[in-house]
């Protein structure tokens, strides 16, 4: 989050990439990357913290992953609010297909269920898992198409580019 003026500015004025409501588009990715980024991350620091529910009771470890990324997802749901008055300030006009937003999110939601599923599994055993994925998330900041357009990439990288679900699902978002 303090990162995003300093983005902007950036961004929009010294690189000038010429993208119309630049601030909205760079909005977008963030709030999507900000859902990627603690949802997973709180899933692992939730396994590890509440370990003691594994070995005194039968509770399953899927409902504390499931409860993480829940409440990362309510933090997710309250940034499209803001971003959707911000949408409203700058009147930029909201089409019919904003209730495509749905699959989007459904799409979002079920991509870190799985990523945290998946970190879950070993970071108990793993550890130093936990750094390893924070150099990952960094790299996949600048991976994925939030400070910039998908159009950047060269033609010929794009398929292998667009196997990363994230650059899917902002596009379509974007769109």
């Amino acid at each position: 989050h303090d990162a995003l003026p300093i983005l902007y500015v950036i961004f929009s004025l010294v690189f000038d990439l010429d993208v119309p409501n630049y601030q909205l588009f760079l909005l977008i990715g963030i709030i999507y990357w900000n859902f990627m980024s603690e949802g997973t991350v709180s899933t692992m620091n939730s396994i590890i913290s509440q370990a003691r529910l594994f070995t005194k009771t039968s509770f399953p470890p899927f409902a504390i992953v499931l409860s993480s990324v829940l409440t990362s997802f309510i933090n997710f749901l309250i940034n499209f609010v803001i971003f959707f008055i911000i949408m409203t300030l700058l009147h930029v006009m909201i089409t019919p297909k904003v209730f495509m937003l749905v699959i989007y999110f459904t799409e979002i939601f079920l991509v870190i269920i799985g990523i945290s599923l998946l970190l879950c599994a070993f970071y108990p055993k793993f550890r130093d898992l936990q750094h390893i994925w924070n150099i990952a998330l960094l790299i996949g900041f600048w991976i994925s198409p939030i400070i910039y357009r998908e159009t950047s990439i060269p033609i010929e990288y794009r398929k292998f580019y667009m196997l990363n679900p994230l650059a899917r699902i902002i596009n379509e978002t974007r769109d």
